[in-house]
């Protein structure tokens, strides 16, 4: 699980950065073939690929061209084979013929086609500079035509879910149709989502049947976790110290940072759009920033606000 802290303030600098460990708590009973998860993400924006949905990879509801095994080894999902051209400027993809959607139909060219040049209208939400256009050659095999040599590419094919020509639109994202291992069952905007596993998945079936994403704040999580109501919850590093019977405490490596910035312009006669003072004499001296930057004991910030689940970075 990551969280992500942005920053859109201009001309700052930055004091510290805390680089933190991710936590989750979670309980494994036997014989479970129902999982409820209390670690946020919920999508507000809905689940369409073409809209920038899966772009970390493992889309769930829709299967990818390629994937990344384990050991982060690149392999084919609903690819069989895959070839770059040796002007690097050309891949060609051959697909599974076993694939079928959720609603039953198959999964052809037409739909990775379709998939790959639709996200490359989407604004941006699909990060496809440098990709041309895909073109069907058969039923089963797809050519992407790059607007030159793009070799991270192949990322996107690892990404990028492929979703039904014939079903695709504005409403998609709330309702998806895909070939992946799992289908929505119920999405209750702003509460909880529940999938169920997909009877038409082509690959391994999943290890639980339905699963159960409860969208919280973190202390309606904590509590559910306390009264067993979840078998994973994401806690903040305050919450950490606490123990749950019969749960365990796992951190997890991430880029989650944190960090004070200070105005780095004198004092302006106007305001932020929020309504705040723009630019600080006392900051703007960058003589200052740099002795609070010198005098900041990093070790002490990580012991005593994220009770030792991070590490100072530079």
């Amino acid at each position: 699980m990551h969280r992500h802290g942005k920053f859109s303030l201009v001309c700052l600098i930055l004091l510290f950065i805390l680089s933190l460990s991710s936590l989750a708590a979670t309980a494994t009973p036997s014989n479970v073939t129902e999982l409820i998860l209390a670690i946020g993400g919920e999508r507000t924006e809905g689940y369409d690929p073409t809209l920038g949905w899966g772009r970390y990879g493992s889309p769930l509801f829709q299967s990818t061209l390629l994937k990344r095994d384990a050991k982060l080894n690149i392999i084919g999902d609903l690819a069989l084979s895959w070839k770059l051209s040796e002007d690097k400027k050309v891949w060609e993809v051959s697909l599974r013929k076993d694939v079928r959607f959720s609603d039953n139909s198959p999964l052809t060219a037409k739909d990775v086609v379709y998939t790959f040049n639709t996200a490359a209208k989407s604004g941006g939400k699909v990060d496809l500079t440098l990709f041309d256009r895909a073109e069907m050659v058969n039923k089963y095999t797809v050519r992407f035509y790059l607007k030159k040599p793009y070799i991270t590419f192949i990322q996107r094919m690892i990404t990028l879910g492929i979703v039904p020509k014939h079903l695709h639109g504005p409403d998609y994202g709330r309702n998806p149709i895909g070939s992946g291992p799992f289908t929505m069952v119920q999405w209750d905007e702003g509460q909880q989502m529940v999938v169920a596993a997909n009877p038409l998945y082509y690959g391994n079936k999943p290890a639980f049947d339905k699963v159960t994403f409860l969208f919280a704040n973190e202390d309606t999580a904590f509590a559910a976790a306390k009264a067993g109501k979840v078998h994973m919850v994401a806690v903040p590093q305050t919450f950490a110290v606490q123990k749950i019977d019969g749960m365990h405490l796992h951190a997890v490596p991430s880029v989650d940072n944190r960090g004070i910035m200070f105005p780095a312009l004198p004092k302006q006669d106007k305001k932020s759009a929020e309504g705040y003072q723009i630019g600080n004499d006392v900051t703007a001296d960058k003589a200052i920033r740099k002795a609070i930057n010198y005098a900041v004991d990093r070790k002490a910030l990580v012991a005593g606000i994220l009770e030792n689940y991070g590490s100072p970075a530079y």
